[in-house]
Protein backbone atom coordinates (compact mmCIF):
# COMPACT_ATOMS: atom_id res chain seq x y z
CA UNK A 1 0.00 0.00 0.00
CA UNK A 2 2.73 2.45 1.03
CA UNK A 3 4.85 1.61 -2.01
CA UNK A 4 1.84 2.17 -4.28
CA UNK A 5 1.33 5.62 -2.76
CA UNK A 6 5.03 6.41 -3.23
CA UNK A 7 4.85 5.40 -6.88
CA UNK A 8 1.73 7.51 -7.37
CA UNK A 9 3.38 10.59 -5.83
CA UNK A 10 6.49 10.21 -8.02
CA UNK A 11 4.39 10.70 -11.14
CA UNK A 12 4.59 14.33 -12.37
CA UNK A 13 1.00 14.15 -13.63
CA UNK A 14 -0.12 13.45 -10.06
CA UNK A 15 1.43 16.69 -8.82
CA UNK A 16 0.01 18.63 -11.74
CA UNK A 17 -3.47 17.36 -10.86
CA UNK A 18 -2.98 18.17 -7.16
CA UNK A 19 -1.78 21.69 -7.93
CA UNK A 20 -4.70 22.29 -10.27
CA UNK A 21 -7.28 21.32 -7.67
CA UNK A 22 -5.40 23.12 -4.91
CA UNK A 23 -5.62 26.36 -6.90
CA UNK A 24 -9.36 25.83 -7.45
CA UNK A 25 -9.90 25.07 -3.77
CA UNK A 26 -8.07 28.23 -2.73
CA UNK A 27 -10.13 30.33 -5.16
CA UNK A 28 -13.33 28.78 -3.83
CA UNK A 29 -12.16 29.20 -0.25
CA UNK A 30 -11.40 32.88 -0.88
CA UNK A 31 -14.88 33.43 -2.32
CA UNK A 32 -16.58 31.67 0.59
CA UNK A 33 -14.39 33.53 3.09
CA UNK A 34 -15.41 36.84 1.52
CA UNK A 35 -19.08 35.91 1.67
CA UNK A 36 -19.17 35.09 5.38
CA UNK A 37 -16.74 37.77 6.55
CA UNK A 38 -16.51 41.56 6.33
CA UNK A 39 -13.51 42.29 4.18
CA UNK A 40 -13.44 46.12 4.48
CA UNK A 41 -14.54 48.81 6.91
CA UNK A 42 -15.28 52.49 6.29
CA UNK A 43 -12.51 54.80 7.44
CA UNK A 44 -12.48 58.55 7.92
CA UNK A 45 -12.99 60.47 4.69
CA UNK A 46 -15.11 57.70 3.20
CA UNK A 47 -12.14 55.47 2.38
CA UNK A 48 -12.32 51.72 2.81
CA UNK A 49 -9.74 49.82 4.80
CA UNK A 50 -9.07 46.09 4.66
CA UNK A 51 -9.91 44.06 7.67
CA UNK A 52 -7.77 41.11 8.74
CA UNK A 53 -10.37 38.90 7.05
CA UNK A 54 -9.88 40.91 3.86
CA UNK A 55 -6.13 40.36 4.00
CA UNK A 56 -6.74 36.62 4.34
CA UNK A 57 -9.14 36.64 1.37
CA UNK A 58 -6.68 38.52 -0.86
CA UNK A 59 -3.85 36.19 0.25
CA UNK A 60 -5.96 33.19 -0.71
CA UNK A 61 -6.68 34.74 -4.11
CA UNK A 62 -3.03 35.60 -4.83
CA UNK A 63 -1.81 32.18 -3.63
CA UNK A 64 -4.42 30.42 -5.77
CA UNK A 65 -3.36 32.51 -8.79
CA UNK A 66 0.32 31.67 -8.26
CA UNK A 67 -0.45 27.99 -7.89
CA UNK A 68 -2.56 28.05 -11.06
CA UNK A 69 0.23 29.78 -12.99
CA UNK A 70 2.81 27.30 -11.66
CA UNK A 71 0.53 24.40 -12.55
CA UNK A 72 0.05 25.68 -16.09
CA UNK A 73 3.80 26.20 -16.54
CA UNK A 74 4.62 22.74 -15.24
CA UNK A 75 1.95 21.22 -17.47
CA UNK A 76 3.41 23.03 -20.49
CA UNK A 77 6.93 21.84 -19.68
CA UNK A 78 5.75 18.30 -19.06
CA UNK A 79 3.91 18.29 -22.38
CA UNK A 80 7.01 19.60 -24.16
CA UNK A 81 9.24 16.96 -22.53
CA UNK A 82 6.76 14.24 -23.44
CA UNK A 83 6.68 15.45 -27.02
CA UNK A 84 10.50 15.47 -27.19
CA UNK A 85 10.68 11.98 -25.68
CA UNK A 86 8.18 10.70 -28.24
CA UNK A 87 10.14 12.33 -31.05
CA UNK A 88 13.39 10.76 -29.82
CA UNK A 89 11.72 7.38 -29.46
CA UNK A 90 10.29 7.61 -32.98
CA UNK A 91 13.68 8.70 -34.34
CA UNK A 92 15.40 5.82 -32.57
CA UNK A 93 12.82 3.37 -33.86
CA UNK A 94 13.23 4.73 -37.39
CA UNK A 95 17.01 4.40 -37.10
CA UNK A 96 16.61 0.83 -35.85
CA UNK A 97 14.45 -0.04 -38.85
CA UNK A 98 16.95 1.59 -41.23
CA UNK A 99 19.94 -0.09 -39.58
CA UNK A 100 18.19 -3.45 -39.39
CA UNK A 101 17.94 -3.52 -43.16
CA UNK A 102 21.59 -2.64 -43.69
CA UNK A 103 24.39 -5.17 -44.01
CA UNK A 104 26.86 -5.23 -41.15
CA UNK A 105 29.95 -3.43 -42.47
CA UNK A 106 31.85 -2.48 -39.31
CA UNK A 107 31.73 -3.20 -35.61
CA UNK A 108 33.22 -1.78 -32.42
CA UNK A 109 33.17 -4.16 -29.46
CA UNK A 110 33.69 -3.20 -25.81
CA UNK A 111 33.51 -5.92 -23.14
CA UNK A 112 34.14 -4.93 -19.53
CA UNK A 113 33.74 -6.21 -15.99
CA UNK A 114 35.05 -5.65 -12.46
CA UNK A 115 36.61 -8.21 -10.15
CA UNK A 116 38.14 -8.46 -6.70
CA UNK A 117 39.94 -11.72 -7.52
CA UNK A 118 43.57 -11.43 -6.40
CA UNK A 119 44.84 -14.23 -8.66
CA UNK A 120 43.51 -12.50 -11.76
CA UNK A 121 44.96 -9.18 -10.65
CA UNK A 122 48.38 -10.73 -10.14
CA UNK A 123 48.24 -12.55 -13.48
CA UNK A 124 47.31 -9.34 -15.28
CA UNK A 125 50.02 -7.40 -13.45
CA UNK A 126 52.59 -9.96 -14.51
CA UNK A 127 51.25 -9.70 -18.06
CA UNK A 128 51.70 -5.93 -18.01
CA UNK A 129 55.29 -6.42 -16.84
CA UNK A 130 55.96 -8.96 -19.60
CA UNK A 131 54.48 -6.61 -22.23
CA UNK A 132 56.64 -3.75 -20.94
CA UNK A 133 59.77 -5.94 -20.88
CA UNK A 134 59.09 -7.09 -24.43
CA UNK A 135 58.65 -3.48 -25.59
CA UNK A 136 61.92 -2.48 -23.93
CA UNK A 137 63.70 -5.33 -25.74
CA UNK A 138 62.90 -3.67 -29.05
CA UNK A 139 65.86 -3.06 -31.33
CA UNK A 140 65.35 -0.89 -34.34
CA UNK A 141 61.62 -0.89 -33.64
CA UNK A 142 61.41 -4.70 -33.68
CA UNK A 143 60.72 -6.41 -30.32
CA UNK A 144 61.70 -9.97 -29.41
CA UNK A 145 58.03 -10.94 -29.75
CA UNK A 146 55.62 -8.97 -31.98
CA UNK A 147 53.66 -6.50 -29.85
CA UNK A 148 50.22 -7.88 -30.68
CA UNK A 149 51.33 -11.50 -30.15
CA UNK A 150 52.79 -10.63 -26.75
CA UNK A 151 49.58 -8.84 -25.69
CA UNK A 152 47.55 -11.85 -26.76
CA UNK A 153 49.56 -14.26 -24.62
CA UNK A 154 50.26 -11.96 -21.67
CA UNK A 155 46.92 -10.14 -21.32
CA UNK A 156 44.08 -11.53 -23.42
CA UNK A 157 44.71 -15.23 -22.68
CA UNK A 158 44.74 -14.90 -18.85
CA UNK A 159 41.64 -12.70 -18.93
CA UNK A 160 39.58 -15.04 -21.13
CA UNK A 161 40.84 -18.07 -19.20
CA UNK A 162 39.59 -16.47 -15.99
CA UNK A 163 36.10 -15.85 -17.38
CA UNK A 164 35.93 -19.37 -18.84
CA UNK A 165 36.89 -20.94 -15.51
CA UNK A 166 34.25 -19.17 -13.40
CA UNK A 167 32.17 -21.69 -11.48
CA UNK A 168 34.50 -24.67 -11.96
CA UNK A 169 33.25 -27.88 -10.37
CA UNK A 170 34.93 -29.64 -7.48
CA UNK A 171 38.19 -31.23 -8.50
CA UNK A 172 38.58 -28.97 -11.51
CA UNK A 173 40.77 -25.94 -11.95
CA UNK A 174 38.95 -22.91 -10.55
CA UNK A 175 38.85 -19.50 -12.15
CA UNK A 176 41.27 -18.28 -9.47
CA UNK A 177 43.91 -20.59 -10.95
CA UNK A 178 42.81 -20.38 -14.58
CA UNK A 179 44.36 -16.94 -15.04
CA UNK A 180 47.74 -18.16 -13.76
CA UNK A 181 47.66 -21.32 -15.83
CA UNK A 182 46.32 -19.59 -18.93
CA UNK A 183 49.75 -19.14 -20.44
CA UNK A 184 50.45 -22.86 -20.03
CA UNK A 185 47.33 -23.88 -21.95
CA UNK A 186 47.77 -21.82 -25.09
CA UNK A 187 44.37 -22.59 -26.60
CA UNK A 188 41.10 -20.73 -26.23
CA UNK A 189 38.38 -19.83 -28.69
CA UNK A 190 35.82 -17.06 -28.25
CA UNK A 191 32.74 -17.13 -30.49
CA UNK A 192 30.09 -14.40 -30.68
CA UNK A 193 26.78 -15.16 -32.41
CA UNK A 194 25.87 -11.99 -34.32
CA UNK A 195 22.32 -13.08 -35.15
CA UNK A 196 19.58 -15.12 -33.52
CA UNK A 197 19.78 -18.03 -36.01
CA UNK A 198 22.74 -18.19 -35.39
CA UNK A 199 24.38 -17.96 -38.81
CA UNK A 200 27.16 -15.36 -38.57
CA UNK A 201 29.83 -16.18 -35.96
CA UNK A 202 32.59 -13.77 -34.99
CA UNK A 203 35.69 -15.50 -33.61
CA UNK A 204 39.04 -14.81 -31.99
CA UNK A 205 41.50 -16.61 -29.75
CA UNK A 206 44.55 -18.83 -29.86
CA UNK A 207 44.83 -22.44 -31.02
CA UNK A 208 47.75 -24.61 -29.94
CA UNK A 209 49.52 -27.10 -32.19
CA UNK A 210 48.01 -30.08 -30.33
CA UNK A 211 44.41 -29.13 -31.14
CA UNK A 212 42.53 -31.09 -33.83
CA UNK A 213 39.25 -30.39 -35.63
CA UNK A 214 36.18 -32.60 -35.73
CA UNK A 215 36.13 -32.32 -39.52
CA UNK A 216 39.12 -31.61 -41.74
CA UNK A 217 37.18 -31.17 -44.97
CA UNK A 218 37.52 -27.39 -45.22
CA UNK A 219 40.38 -25.77 -47.11
CA UNK A 220 39.51 -22.22 -46.01
CA UNK A 221 41.86 -20.00 -44.01
CA UNK A 222 41.28 -19.41 -40.31
CA UNK A 223 39.71 -16.23 -38.92
CA UNK A 224 42.19 -13.35 -38.58
CA UNK A 225 41.18 -13.16 -34.92
CA UNK A 226 43.64 -15.99 -34.22
CA UNK A 227 46.92 -14.18 -33.98
CA UNK A 228 50.15 -16.04 -34.63
CA UNK A 229 48.40 -18.96 -36.32
CA UNK A 230 49.77 -19.96 -39.71
CA UNK A 231 47.40 -19.47 -42.62
CA UNK A 232 44.91 -16.97 -41.18
CA UNK A 233 42.94 -14.46 -43.20
CA UNK A 234 44.22 -10.91 -43.36
CA UNK A 235 42.90 -8.37 -40.88
CA UNK A 236 43.83 -4.89 -39.73
CA UNK A 237 43.16 -5.09 -35.98
CA UNK A 238 43.14 -7.46 -33.03
CA UNK A 239 41.44 -7.36 -29.60
CA UNK A 240 43.26 -5.22 -27.06
CA UNK A 241 43.09 -5.42 -23.27
CA UNK A 242 43.10 -2.66 -20.68
CA UNK A 243 43.32 -3.33 -16.96
CA UNK A 244 42.88 -0.81 -14.17
CA UNK A 245 44.32 -2.79 -11.28
CA UNK A 246 43.52 -2.15 -7.63
CA UNK A 247 46.38 -0.51 -5.74
CA UNK A 248 46.28 -3.01 -2.86
CA UNK A 249 47.57 -6.48 -3.70
CA UNK A 250 44.79 -8.53 -2.12
CA UNK A 251 42.06 -5.92 -1.59
CA UNK A 252 40.12 -3.67 -3.93
CA UNK A 253 38.22 -3.80 -7.18
CA UNK A 254 40.05 -4.01 -10.50
CA UNK A 255 38.36 -3.30 -13.82
CA UNK A 256 39.13 -5.06 -17.08
CA UNK A 257 38.08 -4.41 -20.66
CA UNK A 258 38.50 -5.94 -24.11
CA UNK A 259 38.13 -3.57 -27.07
CA UNK A 260 38.12 -4.40 -30.74
CA UNK A 261 37.44 -2.04 -33.64
CA UNK A 262 36.70 -3.98 -36.80
CA UNK A 263 36.75 -2.13 -40.12
CA UNK A 264 34.93 -3.67 -43.11
CA UNK A 265 37.96 -5.70 -44.18
CA UNK A 266 38.73 -7.03 -40.73
CA UNK A 267 35.08 -7.77 -39.96
CA UNK A 268 34.77 -9.91 -43.07
CA UNK A 269 37.93 -11.80 -42.12
CA UNK A 270 36.72 -12.79 -38.62
CA UNK A 271 33.18 -13.97 -39.45
CA UNK A 272 32.21 -17.50 -40.44
CA UNK A 273 28.74 -18.33 -41.74
CA UNK A 274 26.77 -21.55 -41.85
CA UNK A 275 24.99 -20.26 -44.96
CA UNK A 276 27.37 -18.06 -46.94
CA UNK A 277 24.47 -16.71 -49.02
CA UNK A 278 22.98 -14.92 -45.97
CA UNK A 279 25.04 -11.84 -45.05
CA UNK A 280 25.07 -10.57 -41.47
CA UNK A 281 22.94 -7.50 -40.82
CA UNK A 282 23.32 -4.58 -38.42
CA UNK A 283 20.28 -5.84 -36.50
CA UNK A 284 21.98 -7.62 -33.60
CA UNK A 285 19.98 -10.08 -31.46
CA UNK A 286 18.26 -9.09 -28.21
CA UNK A 287 19.90 -12.09 -26.53
CA UNK A 288 23.58 -12.19 -27.40
CA UNK A 289 25.49 -15.44 -26.80
CA UNK A 290 29.25 -15.68 -26.31
CA UNK A 291 30.84 -19.15 -26.23
CA UNK A 292 34.33 -19.68 -24.80
CA UNK A 293 36.03 -22.98 -25.65
CA UNK A 294 38.87 -23.95 -23.31
CA UNK A 295 40.77 -27.05 -22.22
CA UNK A 296 40.67 -27.84 -25.92
CA UNK A 297 41.79 -31.07 -27.48
CA UNK A 298 39.21 -31.27 -30.26
CA UNK A 299 37.30 -28.37 -31.79
CA UNK A 300 33.79 -29.61 -32.76
CA UNK A 301 33.62 -27.63 -36.01
CA UNK A 302 34.40 -27.94 -39.64
CA UNK A 303 38.08 -27.05 -39.95
CA UNK A 304 38.61 -23.26 -39.80
CA UNK A 305 34.85 -22.65 -40.03
CA UNK A 306 33.13 -21.85 -36.75
CA UNK A 307 29.86 -21.35 -38.60
CA UNK A 308 29.49 -25.12 -39.05
CA UNK A 309 29.46 -26.88 -35.66
CA UNK A 310 29.27 -30.67 -35.26
CA UNK A 311 27.59 -30.36 -31.84
CA UNK A 312 24.67 -28.31 -30.53
CA UNK A 313 26.62 -25.30 -29.26
CA UNK A 314 23.90 -22.65 -29.48
CA UNK A 315 20.79 -24.72 -28.72
CA UNK A 316 18.16 -23.96 -26.08
CA UNK A 317 17.96 -27.50 -24.67
CA UNK A 318 18.56 -26.92 -20.97
CA UNK A 319 19.36 -30.61 -20.48
CA UNK A 320 22.67 -29.87 -22.19
CA UNK A 321 23.30 -26.86 -19.95
CA UNK A 322 24.87 -26.92 -16.51
CA UNK A 323 24.42 -23.64 -14.69
CA UNK A 324 27.64 -22.24 -13.27
CA UNK A 325 27.70 -20.49 -9.91
CA UNK A 326 30.24 -17.96 -8.80
CA UNK A 327 31.07 -15.75 -5.86
CA UNK A 328 30.17 -12.02 -5.88
CA UNK A 329 33.88 -11.20 -5.74
CA UNK A 330 34.58 -13.21 -8.91
CA UNK A 331 33.22 -10.43 -11.08
CA UNK A 332 30.49 -7.82 -11.28
CA UNK A 333 28.94 -5.39 -13.76
CA UNK A 334 29.83 -7.40 -16.85
CA UNK A 335 28.70 -5.29 -19.80
CA UNK A 336 29.10 -5.83 -23.53
CA UNK A 337 28.63 -2.87 -25.89
CA UNK A 338 28.59 -3.02 -29.68
CA UNK A 339 28.45 -0.12 -32.12
CA UNK A 340 27.46 -1.07 -35.66
CA UNK A 341 28.48 0.63 -38.91
CA UNK A 342 30.09 3.57 -37.05
CA UNK A 343 26.61 4.75 -36.09
CA UNK A 344 27.06 6.09 -32.55
CA UNK A 345 23.30 6.49 -32.01
CA UNK A 346 22.83 2.75 -32.47
CA UNK A 347 24.93 1.21 -29.73
CA UNK A 348 23.75 -2.16 -28.50
CA UNK A 349 24.32 -2.46 -24.76
CA UNK A 350 24.10 -5.87 -23.12
CA UNK A 351 24.31 -6.97 -19.50
CA UNK A 352 25.19 -10.50 -18.40
CA UNK A 353 22.11 -12.64 -17.77
CA UNK A 354 23.49 -16.13 -17.14
CA UNK A 355 26.54 -18.40 -17.41
CA UNK A 356 26.43 -22.13 -18.01
CA UNK A 357 28.57 -24.93 -19.35
CA UNK A 358 27.47 -26.64 -22.56
CA UNK A 359 27.66 -30.42 -22.69
CA UNK A 360 29.52 -31.07 -25.95
CA UNK A 361 28.06 -34.25 -27.46
CA UNK A 362 27.93 -35.05 -31.17
CA UNK A 363 24.97 -36.58 -33.01
CA UNK A 364 26.18 -40.10 -32.19
CA UNK A 365 26.19 -39.37 -28.46
CA UNK A 366 29.98 -39.22 -28.22
CA UNK A 367 31.52 -36.56 -26.00
CA UNK A 368 33.97 -33.97 -27.36
CA UNK A 369 37.28 -33.56 -25.56
CA UNK A 370 36.88 -29.84 -24.93
CA UNK A 371 34.88 -27.57 -22.64
CA UNK A 372 32.56 -24.71 -23.50
CA UNK A 373 31.43 -21.90 -21.20
CA UNK A 374 28.41 -19.99 -22.52
CA UNK A 375 27.66 -16.42 -21.50
CA UNK A 376 24.24 -14.98 -22.31
CA UNK A 377 23.89 -11.21 -22.52
CA UNK A 378 20.53 -9.45 -22.58
CA UNK A 379 19.97 -6.13 -24.36
CA UNK A 380 19.23 -3.26 -21.98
Amino acid sequence: MFSAIQTYLKDISTWLLLLKYLGLCLAAGSSIWGTVNQLTVAAQGGEKRLTSEGVVAISFTILGLLISLASEDLARRNSENTRKAQTLAETKRTNEIIIAGQPLTSLSLHWEFASMNAALSQAMKKGQEDIKENAESSQGGTPAVPFDVEEYSAALLPLISYVAGIGAKNGEVSNADQAEQGAQDSSFVVLVALDASPNAILSFGAIGSGVTWKSNSSARALSSGFLGFYGVREGNSTPRVTADLATMRDVGVSTYAIDWDLDPGTLASVIDRRNAAIPPTANLPKLLKVAIFHDIRVLPFEQHNFGVPHVDVWGKNELNHEKMSFEPNDFSNMILTMEVNNFSDMKYRYSLRSIYEVDLVDKFGDGIDSRCTMLEFEAT
